[in-house]
């Protein structure tokens, strides 16, 4: 059941954001990262919660390694999505693309 204001997610949906919590939880058991919880919430909310990362702690000297897995867990939700379903969800993004974009070399004259 949705929260007042919030509306209605179709169970493909919920699988869905299920999946992408599970991309977040399949990357920190390879890093051997620890974490508080997983969780699928109501509506169209969910959440892990890692007992630390650098960007919570950015006093510690992170060596570039444990930053680089960092990031992999961060883009893992969404590149289960991508892997599961062909496609993001839209409702993490709130207003982003929908899509990967395509980034080329750009030279310094075009950036002008």
């Amino acid at each position: 059941m949705a929260a007042p204001g919030q509306r209605q997610i179709t169970v493909d949906e919920a699988w869905q954001i299920t999946c992408h919590e599970a991309g977040h939880a399949v990357v920190a058991v390879r890093f051997v990262f620890n974490f508080h919880y997983v969780e699928r919430g109501e509506g169209e909310h969910g959440k892990m919660e890692p007992c630390g990362c650098p960007l919570n702690h950015r006093e510690l000297n992170w060596p570039l390694t444990a930053i680089s897995q960092w990031q992999q867990w961060y883009a893992a939700g969404v590149a289960a999505e991508w892997l599961l379903f062909g496609k993001d969800s839209a409702i993490w993004r709130k207003g982003r693309p929908s899509s990967p974009r395509r980034v080329g070399k750009t030279s310094a004259s075009s950036r002008k």
